[in-house]
C-alpha cells in the first residue's frame, strides 16, 4: 500500500490516506460503465437532523464487493488499519449532481469508511471535493474525485462530500465501503 499513497493527513490522532494510481485505466472505466446504469434512488441523508435532503444512491449487494477493483478497496481498508476481521457492512454509490445539498456528517464510532472515486474524467473547476473537518468543525482538509483513487479514513472523522459545480455535467460518483469491527 506504501507505494500508492499520494497524500496522508490527520485530525484529531485520526488517519486520512489517500490512495492514487491503484487500477489500470480500462479497469476504471468498465466499473464506471457498471455504476453509470444502476438504478439511483433518493434514499440517503447524511445527519438525522436533515431528513428532508435526500440524496441519490444506489445500494450494492456485499458479494459485488468481489470484482476486482472493489474487492481490493476493501483489501486496502483492512490493511489500513491492520485489522482482517474488519466486516465490510454496507457498499452503495452516492450520485452527487449539480444542485444537490450534502451536510456534514460522521459514519460510525469505529471501523474504517472508504471511498473509491469512480468518475472516469473529472477536471478541476467541477469541484466536488470531499471536505474533512476537525473536532471544531472547522473545514481542514480536502480530497479532490480524482478518477480511480481511493480515500481510507476513520469514520468518525466528520466530512462532507462536495457536489460538482455548474460547470459539470456528470454526476459525481463514489463507492462507499462501511467496515466495522466484527461482533
Amino acid at each position: 500500500m506504501q507505494e500508492s499513497i499520494s497524500r496522508r493527513y490527520s485530525i484529531g490522532g485520526k488517519q486520512i490516506v489517500v490512495l492514487d494510481d491503484l487500477f489500470p485505466v480500462d479497469e476504471v472505466k468498465k466499473l464506471h460503465q457498471l455504476l453509470a446504469r444502476l438504478p439511483y434512488r433518493l434514499t440517503e441523508i447524511d445527519t438525522p437532523e436533515t431528513p428532508y435532503n435526500r440524496n441519490w444512491a444506489s445500494n450494492l449487494p456485499l458479494q459485488m464487493a468481489s470484482t476486482p477493483i472493489l474487492k481490493k478497496c476493501v483489501d486496502l481498508a483492512r490493511d489500513f488499519y491492520g485489522d482482517s476481521q474488519l466486516e465490510l457492512r454496507r457498499v452503495y454509490v452516492n450520485f452527487n449532481r449539480y444542485g444537490d445539498m450534502q451536510y456534514a456528517h460522521d459514519d460510525a464510532e469505529e471501523g474504517v469508511t472508504a471511498l473509491y472515486y469512480a468518475n472516469v474524467e473529472w477536471q478541476e473547476h467541477w469541484g466536488g471535493e470531499t471536505v474533512f473537518y476537525d473536532d471544531g468543525r472547522e473545514p481542514v482538509y480536502v480530497v479532490a474525485p480524482k478518477p480511480g483513487r481511493l480515500a481510507l479514513f476513520h469514520p468518525s472523522i466528520v466530512h462532507r462530500g462536495g457536489v460538482p459545480s455548474r460547470d459539470c455535467w456528470e454526476a459525481r460518483m463514489t463507492v462507499a465501503f462501511k467496515l466495522e469491527p466484527g461482533s
